[in-house]
């Protein structure tokens, strides 16, 4: 098993899997993540990774409000201008959204720090070194529109009448630059999430 010792910090990506549906498969993940925590080393959780984050930390875990898988594009609202707390300049922040669960509560002690329409928790903080995000800020337009949509497809979670609202979605899309950014400051615990 990796140690918490053999890095400065921790990336936690996507999975297809389910955090509850597939516990015992990741067990040692959330007992790394708890370890991780302790030891207050950065980690950033993304989408699955969020989850992961979520549950190992104490919060809830739960399908999507709409009870429908959400594969789109969704605009962050932060709460009360923590866009600027935690140095996101963009206005108007959208990510990636590919997800049939998301994080329902926060672990105890926990920021939120932005919502969309379709997720209650897009973002939380944990400590002074955990960051959970549900939506993709790695992923390209392109491999959204060529990997993930003809997956998601496949898979039966999207339906062929579903592409058009997607592609409208999709338009213009690029990803953020101030939240990739902000993941790299979290990794180096520059950001003041304990101040928050």
């Amino acid at each position: 098993m990796l140690s918490t010792d053999s890095h400065d910090g921790f990336v936690v990506s996507g999975s297809e899997y389910s955090v509850n549906e597939d516990r015992d498969r990741f067990s040692g993940l959330f007992k790394f993540i708890r370890a991780a925590y302790e030891r207050e080393k950065p980690i950033v959780g993304i989408c699955f990774g969020c989850q992961a984050l979520a549950v190992a930390l104490g919060g809830v875990v739960g399908l999507n409000p709409s009870r429908q898988f959400r594969f789109g594009v969704d605009e962050l609202k932060f709460l009360n201008d923590m866009n600027e707390k935690v140095g996101v300049v963009e206005k108007n922040v959208r990510l990636v959204e590919s997800h049939g669960e998301c994080v329902i509560e926060c672990p105890p002690g926990a920021v939120l720090l932005a919502y969309s329409e379709s997720t209650a928790v897009e973002m939380f903080s944990l400590g002074s070194h955990v960051l959970g995000l549900q939506g993709h800020p790695e992923l390209s337009r392109n491999t959204v529109e060529k990997e993930f949509l003809k997956v998601h497809l496949e898979d039966g979670n999207l339906q062929e009448y579903q592409v058009q609202r997607f592609s409208e979605e999709m338009r213009g899309y690029e990803p953020s630059e101030s939240i990739r950014q902000l993941i790299k400051e979290a990794l180096h615990k520059r950001v003041g999430f304990q101040n928050l």
